[in-house]
């Protein structure tokens, strides 16, 4: 055999004439096969992409937790800051009426009072309509469920609106994600 020519057992290295491309790439340790030879194949293994995709599957549920927090966290406000412009219409009413609107099952009363006196009404009509069902007669919360008014369930029997949060539930008894007007 001449002299310079590889063997299987040789290590292939510079002075060995380089014919082609293939050379090339046995030399840099790079795979396919040459001249019946296997060699490695540059990838990655099986454990190296199921460690990558556990990586990213951990990833993506912090972010669905952390969104889904946040997104309950703005309903929660929306529905107090509506609760607000609701109270201020209805501390307008009574200062006119002298008294605070009846309580009843639903709102729709609540609205119509509140509509019919033109204080009140200008207050009451700052709410944006996302808050208010389809007709405009009830008065929703940031889960778009409504809400319910008492007008002596407050703190020193002053006037409350309370939401069901979000299960929409307001008379479970150990329902705690209750929003109320009056902070209970």
């Amino acid at each position: 055999m001449p002299r310079g020519t590889p063997q299987s057992s040789d290590v292939v290295s510079f002075p060995v004439p380089i014919r082609d491309i293939r050379d090339i790439r046995l030399r840099q340790g790079y795979g396919g096969q040459v001249r019946g030879r296997n060699f490695p194949v540059p990838g990655f293994t099986l454990v190296e992409l199921l460690a990558v995709l556990t990586i990213l599957t951990l990833l993506v549920a912090m972010a669905v937790g952390v969104g889904t927090y946040v997104m309950d966290k703005a309903k929660k406000t929306n529905t107090e800051n509506v609760q607000k412009m609701v109270l201020s219409a209805i501390d307008a009413y009574q200062s006119v009426a002298g008294a605070y609107p009846a309580s009843s099952a639903d709102t729709a009363s609540l609205v119509t009072a509140l509509k019919g006196q033109r204080l009140s009404k200008e207050k009451f009509d700052r709410i944006p309509a996302e808050y208010l069902d389809s007709t405009g007669a009830k008065i929703l919360d940031g889960y778009g469920k409504e809400m319910r008014y008492e007008s002596n369930g407050g703190f020193g029997n002053a006037p409350v609106l309370i939401s069901g949060g979000k299960d929409g539930i307001i008379d479970a008894p150990s329902d705690t994600d209750n929003i109320r007007s009056d902070g209970r």
